[in-house]
């Protein structure tokens, strides 16, 4: 049996990318969830020149107004995305953070001036994400009643890989990793469905374009 895939104009129109790249700053920011971190911005967004992979699995109810899918889909991309921070926190309020070597005391004292026991820390860091991998099986189902609903059988984030700019701590170099590691599993599995489905418009098109293909 022939393999049904569907094919995705790529790279995405810029205006569309530009909102996108707003849409996942939030989302981002909904999910970092820390009082170290400060707000985020998500300053640059390239998809890279390889389309994901999307193979329909199982088609339900296929009519011009209700559609049903099951969509195997494999990202391995050379997109990359580039995001700045501020790490804001003050250690005397926050013990955790007194875990700094002494060696990381020192630079901050000596490259910047901070007495990390005495003084708020107030910090710009850039981060670079890149070498991105999704992968798994998105549910799809679109009625006049309910619109589009969007859901994943699993996390579709498979791998992923963060390096900042700033090598002089370790301590914040891995708090950084694992809090936007937390973000972006969040940003896929929770929150890209519903990006897309705020784009309901280009989506009914697709499908309706799919629909009517299958009826002839």
């Amino acid at each position: 049996e022939k393999e049904m895939a569907i094919r995705l104009s790529w790279p995405p129109d810029t205006n569309d990318v530009e909102k996108l790249r707003l849409d996942c700053e939030n989302a981002i920011n909904s999910s970092l969830g820390s009082p170290v971190v400060g707000k985020l911005q998500l300053t640059r967004l390239d998809f890279g020149a390889t389309p994901p992979s999307i193979i329909i699995n199982e088609i339900g109810k296929l009519k011009q107004n209700n559609i049903s899918l099951k969509l195997d889909i494999n990202f391995k991309s050379q997109a990359c995305l580039a995001v700045k921070l501020m790490i804001e926190t003050n250690l005397l309020l926050d013990p955790t953070y007194k875990q700094f070597t002494s060696e990381e005391q020192n630079y901050f004292l000596e490259e910047l001036g901070l007495n990390l026991l005495k003084e708020s820390l107030h910090l710009p860091i850039e981060v670079e994400i890149k070498n991105l991998h999704l992968e798994g099986t998105l549910s799809l189902d679109m009625t006049p009643e309910i619109g589009i609903n969007l859901s994943w059988n699993c996390s579709p984030l498979k791998s992923i890989e963060i390096t900042t700019c700033f090598k002089h701590s370790p301590l914040l170099e891995n708090l950084i990793v694992i809090l936007l590691r937390k973000a972006f599993e969040m940003l896929f599995t929770v929150h890209l469905p519903i990006i897309v489905k705020s784009q309901a418009s280009q989506v009914k098109a697709l499908f309706a374009k799919l629909a009517n293909e299958q009826n002839e």
